[in-house]
């Protein structure tokens, strides 16, 4: 090759290189800034484990003994509400219906449901929140129950325990609500 061509490309990028050079700053304080928004969030559902939420379960074999099972939320909401809704089993392709004894959360009797709701958790405090709670679900079984009072207040019927319903196919319905500011 020529040497004056290679002269030329060596003072080409000493002079390319010093342009670039002139930034660095070998003396001075490296520094990274770090940023990120945090915006409202709002995670919750059926729990599988301590953190998998699932947006449904299925609890087979309900009349052989009682049902749990396990929901969960965490948000940075400021305000919300958690709100359940129960419904009796219904006879899949019948008018077959048994009630609902009980329903528990942590143990504790849940009382009787305004308005067909109940209210699990409410907030209104702007503070990270994460929490869960174990609910039962059990159903009348036994013939002596008719007469008697189920979740919700109302007797419980001739025909609408376990043990004098119609043969079939029967499923409970539980649904959480979470609203929110």
């Amino acid at each position: 090759m020529n040497k004056r061509f290679i002269a030329f490309i060596l003072v080409l990028l000493i002079a390319v290189g010093g342009v670039f050079a002139e930034g660095l700053n070998i003396n001075g304080q490296p520094k990274v800034t770090i940023s990120g928004t945090i915006g409202p969030f709002f995670v919750h559902g059926l729990l599988d484990g301590e953190d998998n939420y699932s947006g449904t379960q299925s609890i087979p074999n309900a009349f052989t003994s009682p049902n749990v099972f396990k929901y969960g939320f965490e948000t940075n909401e400021a305000s919300y509400e958690i709100t359940m809704t129960v419904t009796d089993f219904l006879q899949d392709g019948g008018d077959g219906v048994v009630k609902i004894k009980s329903i528990t959360a942590n143990g504790i009797d849940l009382g009787t449901p305004i308005e067909g709701v109940y209210v699990l958790f409410s907030n209104d405090e702007n503070s990270f929140t994460k929490s869960s709670t174990t609910i039962t679900i059990v159903p009348a079984i036994a013939a002596n129950l008719v007469g008697e009072k189920d979740h919700a207040g109302v007797n419980i019927g001739d025909n609408e325990t376990y043990a004098t319903a119609g043969n079939g196919d029967y499923e409970a319905t539980i649904t959480f609500i979470a609203s929110g500011s």
